[in-house]
């Protein structure tokens, strides 16, 4: 488990409009904030933030999270298809302030999550990630999740 000192500041990312090199887009799988050139699949921009934590999943697979809040009820929050955990950013502090520890989850193969090294992004996937990130917390969530994470199956 990877954390952020305490202070440290959120910086926004970096558009890929302002990069140098005009052939920059988008990393894949579709939906990544986070570009890189193409022939260096993976890598992440400079000033690009942190996540909080990386937590190990299923499979190996280390997902990303960020947290919002140091104590009270837990509450998941899992972004949608063309999303990652910086969609929850506001939903994430105003739960902190409430009184709530939110954490917001790069799903497997998007943001700063590791992709699947077995290329398993099935719905059964995502549970066992979801599952292995709950027992790291060893207590029961909340549960929001938009998109892909809310829609029934």
């Amino acid at each position: 488990m990877t954390q952020r000192s305490p202070g440290q500041q959120r910086r926004p990312l970096v558009d890929p409009a302002d990069a140098d090199a005009p052939d920059f887009v988008p990393s894949e799988p579709a939906g990544a904030d986070v570009y890189s050139h193409p022939s260096e699949h993976g890598e992440r921009i400079t000033g690009a933030l942190d996540p909080d934590l990386l937590i190990e999943a299923s499979c190996g697979v280390k997902v990303a999270a960020d947290v919002y809040g140091d104590s009270g009820p837990l509450v998941l929050l899992q972004h949608g298809g063309g999303q990652t955990r910086h969609a929850w950013k506001g939903a994430g502090q105003a739960l902190a302030d409430g009184g709530y520890r939110a954490v917001s989850l790069d799903a497997r193969g998007h943001g700063d999550s590791d992709w699947a090294p077995d290329g398993d992004y099935t719905t059964e996937a995502s549970v066992a990630d979801l599952v292995a990130i709950v027992e790291h917390f060893g207590e029961r969530p909340v549960l929001v999740g938009a998109l892909m994470a809310g829609a029934p199956r």
